[in-house]
């Protein structure tokens, strides 16, 4: 890593909490660190098929949830990686979209155990409520389509997930249209991280320190990063 540059995965799940991901929180954040990480926001799925896998009252199945966010804290304390709280929501009433939350804590999960129940509309409004980013995971995926601007904060232009066809061009395409629109909307870059051989494909970079989610959140509305991919700066 550069002197004084930091290096940030945007887009990370583990198998302790997403039935989809194929590693434990604790080898992924050592796998992170081998890979020259300093943060790693962790966005397991919060959908309604992952929270029906789970017992107990809504606040309890959101306790369940944290597990993989809390135990990548504590192997990212081994490691001398900061870990933050994400989530990627899929609101099964609005289609199969996803979309990435930043600058969240425990108590927004708490406040809102079913969010996946939410239209877009109403997930937005919770989030500007709370200070907190909406961008739509991989908008032009094979299965996805963008969503209203108007709904968002910003869109993960690059995933770098290798099992899918990920429509990276067509999104920034769609960007390009949405800024001669009138849209500002803040861009991302992830690995989609499930596997082991999708570590280190992707994220941003910065000068910033960040010490926590806020912070995050506010380095996202600054614009003082780049994206990342396999190393090299994209924008």
């Amino acid at each position: 890593m550069e002197q004084g540059m930091y290096k940030i995965e945007m887009h990370a799940h583990t198998s302790d909490t997403s039935p989809c991901a194929h590693v434990s929180a604790a080898d992924m954040i050592h796998a992170m660190a081998e890979a020259g990480y300093d943060i790693v926001v962790v966005t397991d799925h919060f959908s309604r098929y992952v929270m029906s896998r789970f017992t107990g009252t809504p606040e309890e199945k959101v306790t369940r949830y944290l597990q993989g966010y809390r135990e990548a804290c504590r192997a990212g304390e081994k490691e001398g990686i900061r870990v933050f709280l994400g989530a990627e929501v899929n609101l099964h009433r609005v289609g199969k979209e996803d979309y990435l939350l930043y600058g969240i804590t425990e108590q927004f999960l708490y406040d809102h155990p079913q969010m996946y129940d939410y239209t877009l509309k109403e997930l937005f409004e919770a989030c500007v409520k709370a200070n907190v980013l909406v961008v739509q995971a991989h908008p032009c995926r094979s299965y996805c389509a963008p969503a209203d601007a108007n709904y968002l904060h910003g869109v993960e232009l690059i995933n770098t997930n290798p099992r899918h066809d990920n429509g990276n061009q067509k999104a920034e395409i769609w960007l390009k249209e949405q800024e001669a629109a009138g849209h500002q909307l803040i861009t991302t870059c992830g690995s989609d991280y499930h596997q082991l051989e999708d570590i280190g494909g992707g994220g941003i970079r910065t000068a910033r320190p960040l010490k926590d989610v806020v912070e995050l959140a506010e380095l996202l509305r600054s614009g003082e990063y780049e994206l990342r991919k396999e190393g090299i700066a994209l924008l």
